[in-house]
């Protein structure tokens, strides 16, 4: 062997290490695998559940189910080698590398996506019947997933395996194709493409979700006291009624009717989105 080439030193995980490590991932990638796998198959099969809020469900499931295929395995077959050794060849790391960065800016901009749908349908109930539609939701998932796919191919070209030297042979790690100092500009794109501008649109619009649901739940309480009042004088056989406050009062009851029905859109609404964060805790 050269004697100008550098030995890198050989590191092996401790016994206690690699228990935890693969009891934990273990839990971790079955419940997730199957969790997410349930959750696509309800939803695909079930047609009462073919909702618009239901598409961006299957979309985060598909991400979260290729997080975990992609990432927890190969940390699970890291354990049980020495530290940095890649075995899989060179096109399985440029693979590897690049659904990981797949999958989770898919994740974010599904989740992003589904906060737009939850905004609309509860900001602007009226707007919701023709903007919040199953199509519109396959063409905005089928978008966010052409999107993240284009973006990441660069990975396979960016990342490749180099051969290292340990006192005991030579090995394989995956890493950068290029200096570090190269991809700079690239995470910075990445940190305000899927973390940052995400993160500022779900706040605002949650921010005015909370609001909104905040106000129509007081201006429901004083509307159904004045439900009560037109009930009380329309039952009153003391008092003649003109025929303009008969119409009035009409008039306000079919405008109660209407709220009745904007506030059971949007506690619908509500319900999906607290489903939405329990599938996301699974």
């Amino acid at each position: 062997m050269n004697k100008n080439i550098s030995l890198i030193p050989l590191i092996h995980y401790s016994l206690p290490y690699k228990l935890v490590g693969t009891i934990s991932l273990s839990v971790i990638l079955t419940v997730g695998v199957i969790g997410n796998i349930f959750v696509m198959l309800v939803l695909i099969l079930s047609s009462k559940l073919h909702t618009p809020t239901n598409c961006y469900l299957i979309s985060l499931s598909a991400s979260d189910l290729l997080v975990l295929m992609t990432s927890t395995t190969l940390m699970v077959q890291e354990f049980y080698q020495p530290y940095n050794h890649w075995r899989l060849g060179n096109f399985a790391c440029q693979l590897s590398v690049c659904l990981q960065y797949l999958s989770v800016d898919a994740s974010a901009l599904s989740i992003c996506a589904f906060s737009v749908e939850r905004w609309v349908g509860i900001c602007y109930p009226m707007r919701a019947h023709y903007m919040c539609t199953i199509k519109r939701a396959i063409k905005i998932i089928t978008g966010i997933w052409i999107f993240t796919l284009t973006y990441n191919i660069p990975w396979i070209f960016m990342s490749t395996t180099v051969k290292q030297y340990s006192e005991y042979g030579s090995f394989e790690t995956c890493t950068f194709k290029f200096k570090r100092t190269a991809y700079k500009a690239i995470y910075m794109c990445d940190l305000i493409v899927f973390y940052v501008l995400p993160l500022l649109i779900t706040s605002v619009m949650y921010c005015q979700i909370s609001w909104r649901l905040f106000r129509t739940d007081n201006k429901g309480i004083s509307l159904v006291g004045q439900h009560i009042n037109f009930n009380q004088i329309i039952s009153s056989n003391k008092t003649e009624r003109s025929y303009a406050t008969i119409s009035e009062t009409q008039h306000n009851l079919k405008l109660r009717k209407v709220i009745n029905r904007v506030r059971a859109r949007r506690q619908e609404l509500f319900s999906s989105l607290q489903e939405y964060l329990c599938l996301t805790l699974v």
